[in-house]
């Protein structure tokens, strides 16, 4: 038997963890600060939770830390992005930071 207790106005997410850069598909978490050249983390669809966990996302002064292109509903949590070009980037309006 399995107990979750959550706050008010809080959902019960099931995330796959991320260890490395590239695409996103799913509700995920990052289990580690990650270091990319160029573009980090592209969400390549609608509705998708990112829980950094208070992890870093760093680049190389080029790209995005993360990237929210075209999407909507995207909830972008507890992340520390840096060295970027953008750190996200997102050209719709319907995304929760």
């Amino acid at each position: 038997m399995s107990i979750f207790v959550l706050s008010l106005g809080t959902r019960y997410v099931r995330a796959a963890p991320i260890s490395e850069c590239g695409p996103i598909t799913e509700d995920s978490h990052l289990v580690g600060d990650l270091i990319s050249v160029g573009t980090c983390l592209t969400i390549e669809k609608d509705n998708i939770v990112l829980d950094c966990m208070g992890h870093s996302i760093t680049g190389d002064g080029t790209g995005f830390g993360i990237e929210l292109d075209g999407r909507m509903g995207v909830t972008v949590v507890n992340c520390v992005v840096g060295n970027f070009e953008d750190g996200i980037f997102c050209s719709i309006q319907a995304i929760i930071i």
